[in-house]
């Protein structure tokens, strides 16, 4: 039965992923091939791109980029005509298949796919960044600096110039525009909850981490470096 097929390879798609966790790689590409025996993409329904995109997953860990990027490939394909561009497991594949096509070499393509999962985050992290809980907010810019390590790395790679440098350069400013205006917010609704000493003191704070953002920037783009004695007031001030 259909619903019995999607069970079972759901089944075993997961006591794959608790092989790999183990190490036993070998093990979970074992069950990652019987989940996707039980029938075609039809019959195994939704679990049929999460199997093989997982299982591409462990391809790359294990180095196998070829097979890595063709299952990748079609899981990015399936979940595009199912869910649409801007579904989170779209980005997901998007950013991971950049890492595929960096490690094989073809920078150009990790760059179109980095630039892909970029665009398919955006709407997804502005939502959370606005509406968001303050553990969903956290978690989102936890996974923002994650996705910004990688884009930064492979601006620094030594092949990656020109075109793929302004493009992580790009992604890298916008992100962190991201991440200011959701800081503005955050300190903004604890402001907002303050009584009127507790407020007045967040203000000092805020205008002394100002004071000192604007001396590393000076330190960063001219060489000017605070006076010791006026870093330490400081440390001392926000103690």
């Amino acid at each position: 039965k259909p619903a019995e097929l999607k069970l079972l390879g759901s089944a075993l798609g997961n006591l794959a992923l608790l092989h790999f966790d183990l190490d036993d790689s070998s093990r979970a590409d074992a069950l990652y091939g019987e989940a996707l025996a039980l029938g075609s993409r039809h019959a195994l329904g939704n679990e049929y791109p999460w199997l093989v995109y997982s299982r591409a997953l462990l391809h790359y860990h294990l180095k196998r980029y070829q097979e890595a990027r063709d299952g990748m490939r079609l899981a990015l394909r399936l979940w595009t005509r199912q869910r649409g561009i801007a579904h989170p497991f779209v980005a997901t594949v998007l950013a991971n298949l950049a890492l595929v096509h960096w490690a094989i070499g073809d920078k150009v393509a990790a760059q179109r796919a980095f630039d892909r999962a970029a665009r398919a985050q955006a709407p997804e992290l502005q939502r959370m960044l606005l509406v968001g809980t303050e553990r969903e907010r956290l978690e989102a810019a936890r996974g923002t600096q994650g996705d910004l390590f990688k884009r930064i790395s492979f601006c620094f790679d030594a092949g990656a110039r020109g075109a793929v440098a302004r493009g992580a350069a790009q992604i890298l400013l916008q992100r962190k525009a991201a991440v200011l205006d959701a800081l503005a917010l955050t300190h903004t609704r604890i402001r907002e909850q303050l009584d009127s000493v507790s407020r007045e003191r967040f203000d000092q704070l805020a205008e002394l981490r100002q004071r000192m953002s604007s001396k590393a920037l000076g330190a960063s783009l001219f060489g000017t470096l605070a006076d010791p004695s006026e870093v330490s007031a400081w440390q001392v001030e926000e103690e």
